[in-house]
């Protein structure tokens, strides 16, 4: 199967992989020569944030951050991509920081944090870090938009950090990724 793939996308991966750089390792020795090789991890240093601050956008930032670590996920991972690229053998990759934000009444934003948080509830409650009650997961959708309309604010979804660069086991070519939807490199385009 060695050299089957033209590339090798993946997208919040190594943030659950106990060895990141091995994950690497092993997914680019299945790319042909001159493939690609691109992650798109997490990084939830700086949290999610709304401006002016929310009492409510900072507990679900600050519960999906507890989740997230309490996991043994690395909350970190964003961050740590270009060192994982160079532990697993290939060059430095150039890297991009891009994190959702929005506002106004028909940002849907609110309902993607929320529908997060609903995957999570049961988690936050196995985990002892909130309650069913204290989520009142129906209502916070309509509690994130009312305290950034009503602010007249912004608010901000998980940090990511993006990167990738062809498999320079065979020869090396850059990605340039022009926003996180769509890369170009050696001719050739990615959609991600």
């Amino acid at each position: 199967m060695a050299d089957d793939f033209d590339a090798v996308v993946g997208r919040v991966v190594l943030v659950h992989l106990r060895d990141a750089a091995e994950g690497i390792r092993q997914a680019s020795r299945h790319v042909r020569p001159g493939g690609i090789v691109v992650f798109d991890e997490p990084d939830t240093t700086e949290g999610i944030i709304a401006i002016p601050p929310s009492e409510d956008y900072t507990r679900a930032g600050n519960w999906i951050r507890a989740v997230i670590g309490r996991s043994g996920a690395d909350i970190h991972m964003g961050s740590k991509l270009a060192d994982a690229f160079i532990d697993a053998g290939l060059p430095r990759p150039h890297m991009y920081l891009y994190t959702p934000m929005g506002g106004g009444p028909d940002w849907l934003g609110y309902d993607y944090l929320a529908q997060t948080m609903r995957i999570m509830v049961p988690t936050l409650v196995q985990y002892g870090i909130a309650t069913e009650e204290e989520v009142d997961i129906d209502t916070l959708a309509d509690r994130l938009r009312h305290d950034v309309v009503s602010q007249r604010g912004s608010g901000t979804l998980l940090h990511h950090v993006a990167l990738g660069r062809a498999n320079p086991i065979h020869r090396r070519h850059e990605l340039f990724c022009q926003s996180k939807f769509q890369c170009r490199g050696d001719g050739r385009e990615l959609i991600l």
